[in-house]
């Protein structure tokens, strides 16, 4: 699916053959206070490019047989053909809900 989102911006047969060897992956589950909202301004080089991936996730937790989907949205940075920078966004409580059994 990912392949799919970046398909001819990126080369590489597998997943991890697209990115780079010194790329930056960003997790960020939960922004607080006004500070998380303040971006500063950014010079782009002509070479880079953002993609925003969405997609979702389903499954089960075999703990408490429970199913839950888990939502992504993913903010991928391109230079040179590699992927540079990925930064996501995770609803995660429905998976944190079914781990918990509720």
């Amino acid at each position: 699916m990912i392949q799919e989102g970046v398909a001819g911006l990126v080369e590489g047969e597998q997943v991890f053959d697209t990115i780079a060897d010194n790329a930056v992956f960003e997790f960020l589950y939960k922004e607080d206070g006004r500070s998380a909202l303040e971006v500063e301004p950014i010079s782009w080089p002509s070479s880079l490019r953002v993609v925003i991936l969405e997609y979702a996730v389903h499954g089960t937790v075999l703990r408490t047989g429970i199913d839950y989907d888990n939502h992504f949205i993913s903010v991928i940075t391109i230079e040179d053909r590699k992927i540079v920078h990925w930064r996501d966004y995770m609803d995660s409580y429905s998976a944190m809900a079914a781990l918990a059994g509720s």
